[in-house]
């Protein structure tokens, strides 16, 4: 979903020579925003399942929401989520460009690379970003992750 809208908003946002310089940024935010915004009704009925009690059926928490809170509670903060994951995305989806870019030609048309060039960006992201967000604590020199909401 995120890899395919990312291709459709860059054809957007790219000029009439094709060079994508902020555009690809947005592409990737753009992307990130969708396949978030397609996928959190699933995301809130996961956490329902997990959170409410008695054993029920995804089916049933799905009907209960809407007979008692309406169709907005599968999107209840929605907004946080979006402004969470499109810098990320962005991020993401910029390195995996430059990454496919930097290989040779006969290499960035294949399968087998744009998925290892998917998981070099994705690392490369995560070591940037818990660099920032992790912090040494001395009493047993754990690493604790901050999250931000």
């Amino acid at each position: 979903m995120q890899l395919f809208s990312y291709e459709l908003y860059k054809k957007l946002f790219s000029k009439r020579d094709g060079e994508l310089s902020v555009g690809r940024l947005f592409a990737g935010a753009c992307a990130g925003m969708t396949s978030t915004f397609v996928t959190y009704p699933l995301d809130v009925l996961r956490l329902r399942l997990a959170v409410e009690p008695g054993c029920r059926t995804m089916s049933q928490v799905a009907l209960s929401m809407l007979r008692e809170e309406g169709l907005a509670s599968f999107y209840s903060g929605l907004g946080p989520s979006l402004i969470g994951i499109a810098p990320y995305i962005a991020v993401n989806f910029c390195i995996f460009d430059l990454v496919k870019k930097s290989l040779p030609e006969k290499y960035q048309k294949r399968p087998e690379t744009s998925l290892a060039t998917a998981l070099l960006s994705a690392h490369s992201l995560h070591l940037c970003l818990s660099s920032r967000y992790c912090e040494k604590t001395d009493a047993n020199e754990v690493l604790s992750i901050q999250f931000i909401f």
